[in-house]
């Protein structure tokens, strides 16, 4: 458990802006991830694709777009699918990071998939995901490919 203190405390240091030792954190937490080998229990591992997307989020915070948006795809290759709230809050993120460097055709896309996992959750982190959505699509009332997004979230939050 070690792997998660790191990247917690990476995440404070990526927000105070201390680049060097956030990615010193983050490459010990990796290090430390591959020794912990704990018997599996409920509270004594830390998934990979946690570590991995935990990483997607001290990227995206040190302004690392590209490195971020791999993280955030290695976090949902790893993730089982039944993992809704997971999926969910990882393709929102992968979303939105898409949406800063603007490829919004795959943002969309990363948004359909966000879309796909809504109905299964009753959470409000999830729920808060949807101003962002919302946001995003009144940016954009014009886009064709964002006319079937639009349709699907007005029906999906009605």
């Amino acid at each position: 458990m070690c792997s998660y203190a790191l990247t917690q405390r990476a995440l404070v240091q990526a927000v105070e802006g201390h680049r060097t030792t956030t990615l010193a954190d983050v490459a010990e937490a990796e290090c430390q991830h591959d020794r912990d080998r704990p018997p599996p229990g409920p509270f004594d591992t830390y998934p990979q694709p946690a570590l991995d997307y935990r990483r997607a989020r001290i990227l995206h915070t040190l302004g690392e777009r590209r490195q971020s948006l791999d993280a955030f795809r290695a976090s949902l290759r790893k993730r089982p699918p039944t993992r809704h709230r997971a999926h969910a809050i990882t393709q929102a993120h992968l979303a939105r990071t898409l949406t800063v460097t603007g490829d919004l055709d795959l943002a969309a896309r990363h948004r359909h998939a966000f879309l796909e996992h809504y109905p299964h959750l009753r959470s409000a982190r999830v729920d808060r995901e949807l101003t962002p959505l919302r946001r995003f699509l009144g940016q954009f009332p014009h886009v064709r490919c964002l006319r079937s997004l639009r349709e699907r979230a007005q029906v999906l939050t009605a």
